[in-house]
């Protein structure tokens, strides 16, 4: 089985020629890799990135490989562990291997040995990986936390958000305005550790320039004219769970450098306040621009930058995931029939093609909003979402939809329509099939009967 060389190793050893060795071994292959000294690094490293594999000496000074496996698997429970023991310690390895670790080499372990082993144990984690994304799309038939995930854009994005949300790394999310950055960041928060937690949630365009520090991190009684009482922050109120802030790139210069203060010591200060207050926080950020562009303006702080996008994640547009439409069509056509007390259950073959073809400038949003306006639009006793409920907008775009103008029967339509998908797609009978929601033997069916 092929393994990405994306893989992302971390190597731990308080030896030096040893990290050195293991490194240019595994860069050579392909790997990236991260070399630290000692476990309590390691663990400040698992908390900034997803790693695929650690592997890592048992005997070192601070924290000993054992304690670190332990520590390392509750902080991502997928990690592959390779234990690198002396003869003294094999009763130890073979003990961590019980207990979870992959595998272990001994020290005098040779380039191919090393190889081998790493290889196997990327495999086993790409091999799970998969399995998850099978299980996931047998079980949900698209819907992934709220998300739906039907493309393969999508279920990319969520094997992603599987693996991010194991961790406590800071994620950035990009993408362009009603994408569903929120609902990403609300995934990640529902499957991580501290899903029992607050997610508080902080728009930093919202807010006026002067109250953004006060926001995010409270204030001292008496900091300023109004201030009556103590009041926490953003950050406080989500201890031990996450901080969605969004739009982070308007967040003021001057609020920029506490913030990075907040990402680097892990504590803050109240406005107004000088004790240093420990906070214990998941930090999801999500921004519609272009930061490494308002970085180069001197808009937004290039270190801060970094801190922030240790996982990076980019919605696609709705039109760059048109599987998922009628999908989110139907959900919404679901939510919104039942808010209003409408009979609609079903969305019409020409309204479905009509929202395919679609450019959805302002993506899943947009697309929300247009089934919420024809929902109510819908008289009490129609029960199909039709083109008439649609708004002016929505005008024939092609020779099918011209097509539509004069009676065919249901086989006729659905014949052109599928004849259409089979154009666009340029033949491929398994994604025509996944956009259609049939099987692949009913596609080659009805290809026939054409």
């Amino acid at each position: 089985m092929p393994v990405p060389h994306q893989a992302n190793i971390l190597l731990v050893d308080d030896e030096a020629a040893i990290l050195k060795t293991l490194s240019l071994l595994l860069q050579e292959a392909g790997w990236q890799v991260r070399a630290v000294a000692g476990g309590m690094e390691a663990l400040n490293c698992l908390d900034q990135d997803i790693y695929d594999l650690m592997i890592t000496d048992l005997r070192m000074p601070d924290l000993d490989g054992l304690s670190l496996f332990q520590k390392a698997k509750g902080k991502d429970p997928l990690l592959e562990v390779i234990f690198i023991s002396a003869y003294a310690d094999l009763k130890s390895a073979v003990q961590a291997v019980k207990n979870g670790a992959f595998d272990y080499i001994h020290k005098s372990f040779t380039p191919d040995e090393l190889l081998l082993t790493v290889q196997k144990a990327l495999e086993h984690r790409h091999l799970h990986q998969e399995n998850r994304k099978l299980k996931r799309a047998l079980n949900n038939r698209g819907n992934f936390q709220g998300m739906i995930a039907k493309s393969q854009e999508m279920q990319e994005l969520a094997d992603m958000v599987e693996r991010v949300a194991e961790t406590k790394a800071t994620v950035l999310i990009s993408g362009e305005s009603g994408v569903g950055k929120g609902m990403v960041a609300r995934a990640i928060h529902s499957l991580s550790t501290g899903k029992d937690k607050p997610l508080v949630t902080i728009n930093c365009g919202a807010i006026a320039e002067t109250l953004v520090e006060s926001e995010l991190f409270g204030y001292e009684k008496g900091a300023f004219t109004g201030a009556l009482r103590t009041t926490p922050g953003k950050f406080e109120q989500a201890h031990q769970g996450t901080v969605f802030l969004d739009e982070i790139g308007e967040l003021p210069l001057a609020s920029q450098v506490r913030f990075l203060r907040v990402l680097q010591e892990k504590v803050i200060q109240r406005v107004g306040g000088s004790a240093d207050l420990p906070v214990d926080v998941r930090v999801i950020a999500a921004t519609n621009r272009n930061l490494e562009a308002r970085v180069a303006q001197g808009k937004f702080r290039e270190d801060l930058f970094y801190r922030l996008n240790v996982v990076h994640l980019s919605l696609p547009r709705l039109s760059q995931r048109k599987e998922d439409i009628p999908l989110l069509a139907k959900r919404f056509l679901g939510d919104y029939a039942g808010r209003y007390e409408k009979n609609l259950s079903e969305i019409d073959l020409e309204v479905l093609y009509l929202f395919m073809n679609h450019p959805w400038p302002g993506n899943v949003r947009q697309l929300q909003n247009t089934v919420e306006r024809a929902v109510v639009m819908a008289g009490p006793q129609d029960r199909t979402l039709r083109k008439k409920h649609l708004p002016r907008g929505f005008a024939p775009v092609d020779s099918l939809a011209e097509s539509l103008n004069r009676d065919l029967t249901l086989r006729e339509l659905e014949n052109l329509y599928i004849d259409r998908i089979m154009e666009r797609e340029k033949g491929n009978k398994a994604k025509v099939a996944r956009i259609l929601d049939i099987n692949r033997q009913t596609l080659y069916n009805r290809l026939k009967v054409n």
